[in-house]
């Protein structure tokens, strides 16, 4: 079982992260920020049974009973993020405060952290990945998901003890609206929901936790429109 919340090097080349933030659903946020924690899930749960594969061999590798694990984006917002990790219209971002973030992650010795490495399948085969340690099988992703530029972190333990959390406290840097939140209504009425949410999470969390709220313009941004705009 691992000791320290280091990736095995040698196979990806090492990138050190700079914009982590994490993409969720509203419910799933409003959580976060009631708790002050952010909890590592069961990767058997996940809706794509291929990441889950390697996560589960890993699982296997290093004979522990459960394993559990998050997941961050590298980066600027991609609008994929939105669609399949933060429910479209119904998420946010959580951007965090990635040296702060990072120092607070090395303090949980069993945490395995590091990039994804992105491999076409027709450059992987069984007999190669019996050479990986098994520290490296759970980095290990499909080519199309490489411009999320993932950063994973798991554990592992015994299924009689209990997965530990992430506080959040002094981390977060802002959080991010969904960018079709305040699409128009059917009826073409000003849908106010962004705004009044904003204005909830700002009035209720943003004191207590020093982050700002914001709204996402990936799908409707004033500077870009503009300059279409005054094209005569």
């Amino acid at each position: 079982m691992p000791s320290t919340n280091t990736m095995a090097k040698g196979r990806c080349q090492e990138r050190i992260p700079t914009r982590l933030c994490h993409y969720t659903s509203l419910s799933k946020l409003v959580s976060i920020l009631e708790s002050g924690t952010l909890r590592l899930n069961d990767p058997a749960e996940w809706e794509d049974k291929n990441d889950a594969a390697s996560v589960l061999a890993y699982l296997r590798k290093t004979g522990a009973e459960q394993v559990r694990a998050v997941s961050f984006a590298d980066g600027d917002e991609q609008i994929h993020h939105w669609f399949e990790y933060a429910h479209k219209e119904y998420g946010a971002g959580i951007r965090f405060k990635t040296p702060a973030l990072l120092a607070a992650l090395k303090k949980e010795k069993r945490f395995v952290c590091g990039p994804m490495c992105y491999t076409p399948l027709n450059e992987l085969s069984a007999k190669e990945l019996k050479t990986y340690a098994p520290e490296e099988l759970p980095f290990i992703k499909r080519r199309p998901y490489e411009s999320e530029q993932e950063y994973r972190v798991l554990w592992t333990g015994g299924l009689a003890e209990t997965p530990p959390a992430i506080p959040v406290a002094g981390l977060i840097d802002c959080v991010t609206l969904a960018p079709g939140m305040t699409k128009p209504l059917p009826s073409g009425v000003e849908n106010p929901f962004g705004p009044a949410l904003a204005e909830m999470l700002s009035a209720r969390y943003a004191e207590r936790y020093g982050f700002k709220v914001q709204q996402s313009r990936l799908l409707n941004s004033p500077d870009w429109r503009s300059l279409f705009n005054k094209l005569k």
